[in-house]
């Protein structure tokens, strides 16, 4: 609450790992229109996901699998806690099934401007 007495909502990326990446990245919000209301109930139960260009179509998990589908990446790594790469595949549409060690998964996509 500021001191106006108007409430903010934001969200913030971390997911800054390099110094060339720092600026680059924003916030995409899944909403289901642009409503006011509807932008802030998603952002509000953490509907969103951090961005540096990339434009993800869907991503859906289950108890051991990830599926991620994006309109301009063409190489999708999954990475595990220690930064380790799991799989790497050259394609816009992917998914990874979880083995159970991993403590950890994210996936990082990326196109042919890096």
């Amino acid at each position: 609450m500021l001191s106006t007495g108007r409430l903010i909502y934001g969200v913030a990326a971390d997911d800054s790992h390099r110094e060339s990446h720092q600026g680059k990245a924003w916030i995409m919000v899944y909403s289901s229109s642009n409503n006011k209301d509807t932008l802030i109930k998603a952002i509000r139960i953490g509907d969103f996901y951090c961005s540096t260009g990339i434009i993800l179509d869907s991503i859906f998990y289950s108890s051991n699998r990830i599926y991620l589908k994006n309109q301009n990446g063409n190489t999708i790594k999954f990475i595990c806690k220690d930064g380790n790469t799991l799989s790497t595949v050259s394609s816009n549409e992917v998914s990874y099934t979880i083995i159970g060690t991993e403590n950890y998964v994210r996936a990082e996509i990326s196109n042919l401007s890096g």
